[in-house]
């Protein structure tokens, strides 16, 4: 995949970085959640509702930030063997990890 500035924004940018993640999981069939518009990591409130939202909907496998690690753990074994979850600590560990997946 090749990502073109086509409208002069640096690379560097936050919002640009965000861009990459969604592009990058868009084209993958993944899912990130917990990232916002500003870059900054939101807490997920109901981490395993999500999980299970995202099982029934055909998904392989999942960005979470690092602090729903501990919520997950109530996570049903059946549906953990089911899902891929990858954790994230910020916006670029997020793109890398979208990029390598």
């Amino acid at each position: 995949m090749r990502l073109y500035d086509l409208h002069g924004y640096s690379s560097n940018n936050a919002s640009s970085n965000r861009g990459k993640v969604r592009l990058a999981h868009s084209s993958a069939g993944l899912t990130v959640r917990g990232l916002n518009l500003g870059g900054s990591i939101e807490a997920i409130f109901s981490p395993v509702a999500v999980v299970e939202t995202a099982i029934e909907k055909g998904v392989a496998s999942i960005l979470m930030p690092i602090s729903s690690r501990r919520q997950l753990n109530d996570l049903p074994d059946e549906l953990a063997a089911k899902i891929t979850i990858h954790y994230y600590l910020d916006a670029s560990d997020a793109l890398l990890k979208a990029l390598a997946i």
